[in-house]
C-alpha cells in the first residue's frame, strides 16, 4: 500500500497527506516497473495554500516486486528540494494530476490538468 499511515514490508507512507486530495486517482507504472506517478488533482500545493490546484507524486522501487519504495518527490505548487519540482504556474481549481503517463523508461512524465483554464484563468471552459 502508498499511503498516509503506511508502514512495513512494501508499504510506503506519504505522510504529508490530507483529507481530499484524492492521492491515486491517476497513475501510471513505467515499463520496467520501478518508478510509479500517482496524480492528486484535490492536492492544495505546499503548505495547502493552492486550493485543489494537484500535484503528482513520484515513487520508485529497488526492484519489479515493489521493494524499497520510496517517495521521491512531488510535483506541483510551491514544492522544492530534492527531487521536487515547483509548477509556479498552477492556480487553485487547476487539478493537475487529473491524468499521469510515464512513458516505457519512466524518465518523461506527461500530466493533465482538467480544470486549467490557461495563464490567470483567462481562458474560461478551455
Amino acid at each position: 500500500m502508498i499511503g498516509s499511515g503506511y508502514t512495513g514490508g512494501k508499504n510506503v507512507d506519504v505522510g504529508s497527506l490530507e483529507v481530499n486530495e484524492q492521492f491515486g486517482v491517476s497513475v501510471s507504472l513505467n515499463a520496467g516497473g520501478d518508478r510509479l506517478a500517482v496524480g492528486a488533482y484535490g492536492d492544495g500545493g505546499f503548505g495547502n495554500l493552492t486550493l485543489d490546484s494537484g500535484a503528482v507524486y513520484l515513487f520508485s522501487f529497488s526492484d519489479t516486486s515493489f521493494s524499497g519504495g520510496a517517495l521521491q518527490g512531488i510535483v506541483g505548487k510551491g514544492y522544492i528540494g530534492g527531487k521536487s519540482v515547483n509548477v509556479g504556474s498552477l492556480e487553485p481549481l487547476d487539478m493537475f494530476g487529473w491524468s499521469v503517463a510515464l512513458n516505457a523508461s519512466g524518465d518523461r512524465l506527461a500530466v493533465g490538468a482538467v480544470r486549467d483554464n490557461g495563464f490567470g484563468n483567462l481562458t474560461s471552459g478551455s
